[in-house]
Formats: C-alpha cells, sequence, structure tokens
C-alpha cells in the first residue's frame, strides 16, 4: 500500500507541472490537464498523499500520540478481513476488521458500529435489569442474521449477547463507512 501512494503521488506531482506521467511529455497549454484549476486539485492531492506516507511512515510514533487518522476501509483491506461461517460478537468482528488497518489509524469500536445499527433500524435498546439497557435484534436485524444468545458468566450471572451471522459480518465490512 505504501508503494501505491508514492506512486499515486508521483502521477500528481506530474499532473500539476503539467507533465503527462506516462510518457514525461508537457501537456500542450490547450489541453484540460494544463488547465490551472486541475493543476491546483492535482496539488492538493498531492498534499493529502504528503500526510498520508508521513502517517504511515510515522506510525509507530504516532500510535502514542492521538494524531491518528480517522477510520476507513480500502476496497482491497475489505478483501483481506477474515471473516467466520460462524455467527460473532461485534467485538470479535471489530477486532478482525481493526487487524487490516494500518498502524497510526483510528480503530473501529463496536460501540460505533451497534449505535448506528440502532439509527438504521437494526437493533433496538430495551430495558434490561431495572436501569440497564441492552441492544437487542430488531425484526430487520434478524433478517440480516443478528441474533440474541444467552450466556452465563463464572458466576452464573445470565448475560445476553448478539451475534452475527456471516450475512450480517458481510453487511457490516461492506458498509462501515456509512456505519460510523
Amino acid at each position: 500500500m505504501k508503494q501505491d501512494l508514492y506512486e499515486l503521488r508521483y502521477y500528481a506531482d506530474m499532473l500539476e507541472q503539467g507533465i503527462d506521467p506516462t510518457s514525461n511529455m508537457k501537456f500542450k497549454n490547450d489541453t484540460v490537464l494544463n488547465n490551472f484549476e486541475i493543476k491546483q486539485y492535482n496539488g492538493k492531492i498531492k498534499k493529502i498523499l504528503d500526510k498520508l506516507i508521513y502517517l504511515m511512515e510515522n506510525a509507530k510514533e504516532l500510535n502514542n500520540k492521538k494524531n491518528k487518522i480517522p477510520f476507513f476501509l480500502l476496497d482491497e483491506q475489505k478483501n483481506l478481513i477474515k471473516l467466520s461461517e460462524e455467527s460473532i460478537s461485534i467485538s470479535e468482528l471489530c477486532y478482525r476488521i481493526n487487524a487490516v488497518v494500518p498502524s497510526g489509524m483510528k480503530k473501529l469500536r463496536a460501540s460505533d458500529v451497534t449505535r448506528n445499527l440502532e439509527d438504521k433500524g437494526y437493533l433496538k435498546s430495551v430495558i434490561w435489569r431495572a436501569d440497564k439497557t441492552m441492544k437487542v435484534p430488531t425484526e430487520k436485524g434478524k433478517m440480516l442474521g443478528i441474533q440474541k444468545n444467552e450466556r452465563k458468566n463464572a458466576y452464573g450471572n445470565v448475560y445476553y449477547v448478539n451475534l452475527y451471522s456471516l450475512k450480517a459480518q458481510l453487511f457490516i465490512v461492506e458498509n462501515v463507512g456509512k456505519l460510523i
């Protein structure tokens, strides 16, 4: 991925200078790619790529700081996520998603995903044990493959966890940008 960023930066730099990056020939003055606004646009892209390259090269330093870049997933990264044939918790799915993002980037949080799944009607909050609430799947959520599962902890106390089928995992991965 780092090499791709360097290549994209090279192309943006050449286009900003009015040079065809594939042939190293200058564009004629009357071509759209030699337009002032287009050159400015490529200059802005170059600066953004410079920042991304800097963040990737200094990821270990930045990991210890709050200057992380916001979470996002590229299509290539989505293909690297190890989904489960068995239903898994949202925490486990977020762990698997976070395993493919570069260091220096904010991690995907299960609470952000479930809050947005609730906003979109896949989960709803219900009162549980007096003043506590929990999220449970709606009919829409059940159709997607979210199911409520009862468990017991080491002390014998009952608690519930939502499990996400392979279909639900795929939905979340494909729509993660809309769910955060």
